[in-house]
């Protein structure tokens, strides 16, 4: 299997994800909200986008997802402190909170990764 082809498959799970969620969002707001871990206004935007406007946004959605388990991988680091770092980077206290909460959808979210990677090395 290519890369592409798996490529295809994460963008079709992606949006089958989104559609999924979407639909519990319009069955049960509360409940949805609850199980799926996002604050009411992304719940918001979600249920206000057709299937074609889902499908437009899943790139954005896989690089947010990307940052997020980049996130993940870093905090597993013996030599790596996020105090540390936001001491020498402290610009980054609020793009570290946005997405640790999931906030993902702007474009100052991804700037920590500039920084970080220079930080944390394989």
């Amino acid at each position: 299997m290519d890369a592409d082809t798996v490529l295809d498959e994460i963008q079709d799970i992606n949006l089958t994800y989104l559609l999924l969620a979407q639909r519990m969002l319009k069955e049960d707001f509360a409940t949805a909200l609850f199980r799926l871990k996002i604050d009411p206004a992304m719940a918001e935007v979600l249920t206000s986008l057709s299937a074609r406007q889902l499908g437009s946004w899943i790139e954005q959605f896989e690089i947010g997802s990307n940052w997020i388990l980049k996130l993940v991988g870093v905090f597993y680091k013996i030599d790596f402190s996020f105090g540390q770092f936001l001491r020498k980077y402290p610009g980054h206290r609020g793009n570290l909170t946005d997405l640790l909460i999931g906030r993902i959808f702007h474009d100052e979210a991804g700037r920590i990764f500039d920084d970080l990677d220079l930080e944390v090395r394989d």
